[in-house]
């Protein structure tokens, strides 16, 4: 994916930039916000406290699992069954 040239082009486009606020919050939470600009120029903003799967917004086992098995389907697909870890 690295290579491709539709997420090239969305690279040149991604601008990252700290905000010292933010910065200031952290260890305690790891806050962030996205604003997402259109070629139009509507914009879109979110904003997290913290990211998904952090002890304060833990995944559920459901997630979890079913994140495991997608990965683990998109990892060794034509390869046969997966391996146990440690086998």
């Amino acid at each position: 994916m690295v290579h491709d040239p539709i997420i090239a082009a969305l690279r040149r486009r991604v601008h990252v930039t700290e905000d010292t606020q933010f910065t200031a919050m952290a260890p305690q939470l790891k806050p962030a916000r996205v604003t997402l600009i259109l070629k139009d120029g509507r914009q879109s903003i979110a904003c997290a406290r913290g990211p998904r799967g952090d002890y304060q917004r833990p995944y559920q086992k459901s997630e979890v699992r079913g994140s495991f098995v997608s990965w683990r389907t998109r990892a060794h697909s034509g390869r046969g069954e997966c391996r146990r870890a440690g086998s």
